[in-house]
């Protein structure tokens, strides 16, 4: 037998033994590609399974302080921080707020100066500035993203992963910087318990990052332009004027890199401009609460005051108040998805509570929110002639 056959009969007896093999196991293939199919790959049962909402459980939703005295509560969590004892009690008087829609800049410096510590009014901040400060910061906010009035006053504290906010006897709110910045208005008020200025230090800041700027753009400009006038004959102007172009553009993205916050930029546009932006939820019926009041794959919020919400409430609906602040609601809807279906509904088609937590919730990035044109007393009394029937 030559060595061709030799070669010719291995590989047939390989190819037999690889038959015999896949005989052998054929059934016990089949049997698991079948149990594969019925149980489905995560055990659930196969198909397409619809992922159950979490019930949750009630939220202090009034602990943030909102409404008049917010400011009384921010300017006495910083006076506290500063290393002096403030208590939010002991200012609730017309000296301190002036009007019902709640304290002006000047009410809040007063709280923080009669408590021994020493206030500074600032306007057009930035969150570098609030590094350069070094002191407690209130800020004045908008409470929700779908207003269009910066309404509201919290004690905000740069850190490496973006703003801490203080609102209220609340733990505090860790956000991203751009965030932050879509719901700032720029003035702050800062707290410092002895002669510190902040003022100057933010100046000095300032102009200490000018002057590095303006070093790097000169340096690259007279580089640049040297460098080009040397090797063609374009006229030196012109050299000069596309070296200062290529150094600003440089400069503005090294700065935004440093002191912007580039990778959640979308979502901070989205939260500044909540307030002119169309409502991207849809309008629904009564049917819309029903489905989600019976359905466990979908999300039923009541949009209307705790208060009126622990009177009485629908089956399975959840309480976001629509006082409740912008990182409030998303703190307390962290474990949901995205893409959940979820309904909003209020006391009744007279009410707006529904449409401005439904503005929220999109601008959180929530896909699928149908906001009800009725809500619980049209509910309630269709239920009563049901009944009566």
């Amino acid at each position: 037998m030559t060595g061709i056959d030799l070669k010719a009969n291995l590989i047939s007896r390989r190819a037999e033994r690889r038959t015999v093999a896949l005989v052998r196991l054929g059934p016990i293939i089949a049997t698991a590609f079948l149990f594969r199919a019925a149980v489905g790959a995560d055990g659930t049962g196969g198909g397409k399974i619809s992922p159950v909402v979490p019930q949750f459980g009630p939220a202090e939703w009034g602990a943030n302080a909102s409404g008049p005295l917010c400011g009384i509560y921010a300017a006495c969590t910083a006076v506290n921080m500063a290393g002096l004892e403030a208590h939010p009690r002991d200012f609730i008087a017309a000296k301190y707020v002036g009007q019902c829609a709640g304290s002006s800049p000047e009410e809040l410096a007063a709280v923080v100066e009669d408590a021994g510590a020493r206030a500074q009014i600032l306007s057009r901040l930035s969150v570098f500035d609030l590094h350069l400060a070094r002191c407690p910061v209130i800020a004045n906010v908008r409470m929700t993203a779908a207003r269009n009035r910066f309404d509201h006053w919290v004690v905000a504290i740069p850190s490496e992963a973006g703003v801490t906010i203080f609102d209220g006897i609340q733990n505090p709110y860790h956000i991203k910087t751009a965030e932050f910045l879509g719901t700032w208005s720029g003035i702050g008020i800062c707290v410092t318990r002895d002669q510190q200025n902040p003022l100057a230090t933010i100046w000095l800041g300032r102009s200490a990052l000018m002057l590095a700027g303006v070093a790097l753009g000169a340096t690259f400009f007279f580089f640049f332009a040297n460098g080009v006038s040397a090797r063609n004959g374009l006229p030196r102007l012109y050299k000069q004027s596309c070296g200062l172009c290529a150094a600003s553009v440089a400069l503005a993205v090294a700065g935004n890199a440093v002191f912007g916050d580039l990778s959640n930029h979308a979502k901070g546009v989205a939260v500044a401009t909540a307030p002119s932006q169309s409502r991207l939820y849809r309008e629904g019926t009564l049917d819309d609460v029903r489905k989600a009041a019976a359905g466990a794959d979908m999300l039923l919020v009541d949009a209307r005051r705790e208060q009126d919400y622990r009177l009485g409430t629908i089956s399975r609906a959840v309480n976001v108040p629509v006082t409740a602040s912008l990182w409030e609601i998303d703190r307390y809807l962290k474990a949901i998805g995205r893409d959940t279906p979820i309904v909003v509904f209020c006391q009744s088609a007279n009410c707006d509570y529904d449409e401005t937590v439904g503005a929220e919730l999109t601008t959180l990035g929530f896909t699928d929110v149908t906001v009800c044109n009725e809500g619980y007393a049209e509910l309630t009394k269709s239920q009563e002639l049901a009944r009566g029937l």
